[in-house]
């Protein structure tokens, strides 16, 4: 908590270094593209478990952290699946992408994240008045090569799931 409210709303204060920020991304991406490699995720639902679905978090870390406290962690018998458009608007979609790559590397099978039409360049390079952001808010952190890294990672995302057999 004592980290959250150091970083959020901050503008340029970086939540994690440049080199663990990049080798998160990149660790996720290869780790993802490996589990995931269509664009069709096939997501089991755990026996005696659940499936959290999560949309349009738009870089509201709180909100995220609020529905994980609400639901759980993600875990093998607590899947969460981001429905896409995490990034753009929010001042935080950074630490939720850094956030969920690292329980889906710690447990694999307990995140999913799909690809929504805000995780791509051309909506990310419109000002957050225009529903983007996420290119000034990357690049405000860490600099443009860390956006670059951010758009490899997006491009592996799911883009759809099928869900204990059917189609979401």
């Amino acid at each position: 908590r004592n980290h959250y409210e150091k970083h959020s709303g901050s503008g340029g204060v970086k939540p994690i270094s440049e080199a663990t920020a990049g080798d998160l991304l990149d660790g996720f991406a290869s780790a993802y593209l490996e589990r995931y490699p269509s664009p069709v995720a096939e997501v089991p639902v755990p026996a005696d478990g659940r499936v959290v679905i999560v949309g349009d978090t738009h870089g509201q870390l709180q909100d995220v952290l609020l529905i994980m406290r609400a639901q759980g962690p993600p875990s093998p018998k607590n899947v969460y699946i981001f429905n896409g458009d995490v990034a753009d608007r929010g001042d935080n979609a950074c630490e939720i992408f850094f956030l969920v790559a690292a329980y889906f590397l710690a447990n694999p099978g307990s995140v999913v994240i799909n690809r929504g039409n805000h995780e791509a360049e051309a909506l990310n390079h419109l000002a957050p008045e225009d529903g983007g952001g996420f290119y000034r808010e990357v690049c405000s952190k860490f600099g443009p090569a860390m956006y670059t890294r951010f758009v490899a990672m997006m491009k592996v995302l799911s883009l759809c799931d099928v869900v204990g057999g059917k189609i979401f």
